[in-house]
């Protein structure tokens, strides 16, 4: 697996920081995942079948690349009540969305566990060949801590000719607890299309 490494940028608001970090992780087969620490990203992603200790996310690709798959943790009671994608704001069943720049990203969205999304046409649908944003919930520290405190961010994905070609571009995260945060502007298609050479930098809003 083909990793470069990912830089963060801290961006104090009114009600705390946003941790932003870009990457350019990817996996170097169809069969194999991205596991994510998104609290401590020094872990890393690894595309091998073993989890990284403390893991939040998983993502991968199944049935030869033709399925993406979001999974969080499930070894700590009440999964549901601390992980989860985001689904579109009013909808309240079905899996994860691909969301627009400028959602809220909080805890009175819905949120689906772990399973796959929907590629096509309608709303909150995944886009093949294009960049999909995703909002996630998560409780720090990690899988396994006795915090019940629960976090909210989003992450950018980039998806190519199929569901199972995907890069992590970007995970950004509210670092106060139970503070909502808004999907901003992002890397633009150049960036995606330049790949490695143009990812691993930090980003600081205005």
């Amino acid at each position: 697996m083909a990793v470069a490494a990912g830089s963060a940028a801290i961006v104090a608001s009114a009600h705390g920081a946003v941790r932003t970090f870009t990457m350019n992780w990817t996996p170097s087969a169809l069969t194999e995942s991205v596991f994510v620490t998104i609290d401590n990203l020094s872990t890393g992603p690894t595309s091998s079948s073993t989890a990284v200790t403390g893991w939040d996310l998983q993502i991968e690709s199944s049935n030869s690349g033709s399925v993406l798959k979001f999974n969080f943790p499930t070894t700590a009671p009440g999964t549901s009540a601390y992980w989860g994608l985001m689904r579109l704001p009013g909808v309240t069943t079905g899996p994860g969305a691909s969301i627009p720049e400028g959602t809220i990203v909080q805890a009175v969205a819905s949120y689906a566990d772990s399973g796959p999304v929907t590629f096509g046409g309608g709303a909150g649908n995944w886009q093949l060949n294009a960049v999909n944003i995703f909002g996630f919930r998560f409780r720090s520290p990690s899988n396994g801590g006795t915090s019940q405190v629960i976090h909210y961010g989003y992450g950018r994905i980039f998806i190519g000719a199929t569901p199972g070609q995907f890069r992590l571009l970007e995970l950004s995260y509210q670092d106060t607890g139970g503070a909502a945060l808004t999907v901003v502007p992002g890397p633009g298609a150049l960036t995606v299309m330049v790949g490695v050479a143009g990812l691993g930098r930090g980003r600081r809003r205005r």
